[in-house]
């Protein structure tokens, strides 16, 4: 009996939400879709990545929000997600324009705030309790929690982190939708593309979160061993398996060439701690000869060191041989994922050298936090280093170009210093919009549960979050491995419920917002 055609209306709607399909099966359609891309202009990476500190001053633009609740979620995530998503689909191309709206509106935004408060002044110091209710003050923290050790944030670091880990989740599902522009996926061999430099700040941030369990302060207590770290590495081994299971079981599709038959990211997360504790007696004798500064010269020095060796390794035969088709055997059908692994490493340590530099946590007796001008002036020499041998490396075409597959020396530098460009940035900002610099133990945000709307009483007021770092943000930075996790789940979702090489801009754009919605709002409700 033949099949019954479908309904004419049905037809049309199909028409509207989905492109027309490949002959090809859909398997290998996906995989043409993925292949062959060079990447783009070194230049317009940066310009699409601004989106990111465009939103932030248009969101510290408001000097009144939403009290914490269902409002305050949805204006940050309108006024710092949805950029984030414009920026690497339709307005991808544009960025500068996209950057100028966002801008603009940041200063309509101030204008109209400044000459309302103006306007209200005297209303505002005859009611202390309405007019400043849902108010954040600049700088104001609540006391010292009883842990502040454990409870303190560094906000530019919290904002920087935050940032890196939802432009990483967002990508992973935009890049298959046409709507994504390919250019922005990972490349195929070699180039620049924003996923490619996702990876490597993934792994740079992991770097930097370690940096106080890799090389403790002289005083401190001993970093993680072996078998502690081990422990705590174990969640990522056992999800990188059950990502090859999941993966195999369902036929879902896969580019082998990112890091192998077997190999996947999590295999890469699980190996980099342990690998970095070869380096741990040498960090730890220098953190007690010189400090965190000598401390962070030495592991940019072993990054450098590891970089070089490993490029002349590939340089020696094995960088073709990871390039090419060879696929017989267990290592050589996981070649990118094991050949690429020293450069990671390198990473690494270049993330744990800026950790080094940054107040990750107060000393004591606690003090106040470092002046943004004191973590830049130690960041500055690591900034000038890295860009110097970044910049040798491109003119000298080491390696023939950067490479993520292979992670060799451009790529490596290159992820070093785009990462010290923007965490510097956030300094800048952070410096700009908050001259107070509030005391280091008393500047832990409030818990990111806490979502009910703030008292109206003066002293409650007073403990109310300031905010040098969304809220959203914090709720992002608490749980990013599971928050990952959970993206990489949906984004599988998506793709196994839906042919997304196919559905066209807008629904694509309905997909993502609703897909990042889900990812916020979790770690927004996660206690």
């Amino acid at each position: 009996m033949p099949r019954a055609s479908p309904h004419p209306a049905l037809m049309s709607l199909l028409d509207l939400l989905l492109l027309p399909h490949s002959s090809l099966p859909y398997d290998t359609a996906k995989q043409s879709f993925h292949s062959s891309n060079a990447g783009l202009p070194l230049y317009q990476l940066y310009l699409v990545s601004l989106p990111a500190l465009s939103s932030l001053v248009l969101y510290w633009s408001y000097r009144s929000r939403p009290p914490n609740g269902a409002r305050r979620f949805i204006h940050e995530f309108v006024v710092l997600v949805l950029p984030l998503i414009l920026g690497m689909t339709l307005c991808a191309g544009r960025p500068l324009v996209l950057n100028a709206v966002l801008l603009m509106r940041a200063s309509a935004v101030w204008w109209n705030e400044r000459r309302a408060e103006a306007l209200h002044e005297h209303l505002a110091s005859a009611d202390d309790g309405s007019q400043q209710t849902h108010k954040d003050t600049d700088g104001e923290r609540p006391p010292a929690p009883a842990d502040a050790k454990a409870a303190y944030h560094y906000p530019p670091l919290t904002t920087y982190r935050a940032h890196m880990m939802l432009m990483t989740v967002l990508s992973i599902l935009a890049c298959d939708f046409p709507v994504f522009p390919r250019a922005l996926g990972k490349t195929s061999i070699k180039g620049w593309s924003l996923m490619d430099v996702g990876v490597g700040s993934f792994v740079l941030s992991s770097g930097l979160a370690a940096a106080r369990s890799l090389v403790p302060r002289p005083g401190g207590k001993g970093g993680a061993g072996v078998g502690k770290t081990l422990r705590r590495q174990l969640p990522l081994l056992a999800l990188a398996l059950a990502r090859v299971v999941a993966v195999k079981a369902l036929h879902y599709p896969e580019q082998v060439e990112e890091y192998g038959v077997h190999w996947n990211f999590f295999c890469t997360l699980f190996l980099l701690p342990l690998l970095a504790l070869t380096f741990k007696p040498l960090l730890r004798a220098a953190a007690r000869t010189g400090g965190a500064e000598w401390a962070a010269g030495v592991a940019t020095s072993l990054g450098l060191a590891v970089t070089a060796v490993h490029q002349g390794w590939l340089d020696g035969g094995v960088g073709p041989w990871a390039l090419g088709e060879d696929r017989s055997g267990m290592l050589a059908q996981n070649k990118e994922g094991i050949v690429s692994l020293p450069g990671y490493l390198a990473i690494y340590l270049f993330g744990s050298a800026i950790g080094l530099l940054l107040p990750l946590s107060p000393p004591s007796p606690p003090t106040k936090e470092p002046a943004p001008g004191v973590v830049l002036a130690q960041l500055a020499p690591l900034l000038a280093v890295l860009g110097a041998a970044f910049a040798a490396a491109r003119y000298y075409a080491v390696g023939g170009g950067p490479s993520r597959r292979l992670a060799n020396t451009q790529y490596v530098l290159h992820t070093a210093v785009y990462n010290l460009f923007f965490l510097s940035a956030y300094i800048l900002l952070d410096a700009f919009y908050f001259t107070s610099r509030p005391a280091l133990a008393s500047s832990s945000p409030a818990p990111a549960s806490s979502r009910a709307p703030p008292p109206s009483t003066p002293a409650s007021r007073a403990q109310a979050p300031g905010p040098r770092t969304p809220t959203l943000f914090h709720s992002l930075n608490a749980h990013p491995l599971a928050l990952f996790l959970l993206a990489n789940l949906l984004t599988g979702l998506v793709n196994l419920a839906l042919p997304t090489m196919y559905v066209r801009d807008v629904p694509a754009l309905v997909v993502l917002g609703a897909y990042a919605g889900v990812v916020c709002a979790v770690g927004w409700g996660w206690p």
